[in-house]
């Protein structure tokens, strides 16, 4: 089963005006909504962040299957350390 971030936003107002009704104010109430949220925007930036090193690893793949000799696979190995963030 697959929810939008949308969908998630959605269910989070939807909590939010279900406490409110109920009296539920203080902020220990407002966990599950926040929660939601929170994991929407993780789940959403792990996918930005999948996407990246996807992209990192096909142009790597691309370089090694060109067979140009100015591209070897330490060149390959560079973008992928690149796109993962470290530095040598």
């Amino acid at each position: 089963m697959t929810i939008t971030t949308e969908e998630i936003e959605l269910l989070a107002q939807t909590h939010d005006l279900a406490r409110f009704t109920l009296g539920m104010k203080a902020p220990e109430h407002d966990l599950t909504a926040a929660g939601l949220r929170a994991l929407a925007a993780e789940r959403d930036a792990l996918r930005a962040e999948n996407a990246r090193l996807r992209e990192a690893l096909d142009m790597a793949k691309t370089m090694l299957q060109t067979g140009m000799p100015e591209y070897d696979a330490n060149d390959a190995l560079d973008v992928i350390r690149a796109a993962l963030g470290e530095t040598q």
